[in-house]
């Protein structure tokens, strides 16, 4: 899913909807508020931007006795699109860190956020022409 439809009703509610096949305006139902059918509709192709996966980093060292390590560490993977993994962390980082490092790569395009990934030490997928 590379674009989505925006729709606007007469009373000013609005929605999107996924575009299934290229090209094709899917069905745009009802104002999900109130059912009202859309006045305008326009096609809008995502951004070039970065998708993000939060992964707890939690891993039972101790199965007897049940001991968790890593409660608060997670593993923030950097996806295209499509889901292809792009980037990964090179240590766990806190929520705090995840949030920040988030914040910092979700305005830039994808290409330059792979480059700033790069030196926050994230190691890039070498099948994207970038290599950390």
């Amino acid at each position: 899913m590379n674009v989505v439809w925006a729709y606007r009703c007469d009373f000013g509610h609005a929605w999107q909807v996924p575009e299934v096949r290229e090209g094709e305006e899917p069905d745009p139902g009802g104002c999900p508020e109130a059912g009202h059918l859309p006045v305008t509709g326009r096609r809008e192709p995502w951004a070039d931007r970065i998708a993000f996966v939060v992964v707890c980093a939690s891993r039972v060292t101790d199965s007897v006795r049940g001991t968790v390590t890593d409660d608060d560490r997670f593993y923030l993977t950097l996806l295209d699109r499509d889901g292809a993994e792009l980037a990964t962390p090179s240590r766990t980082l806190t929520l705090p860190e995840v949030t920040t490092r988030m914040a910092e790569l979700s305005r830039l395009n994808q290409a330059e956020a792979l480059r700033k990934a790069s030196r926050m030490g994230f190691v890039v997928t070498d099948s994207i022409g970038l290599t950390s």
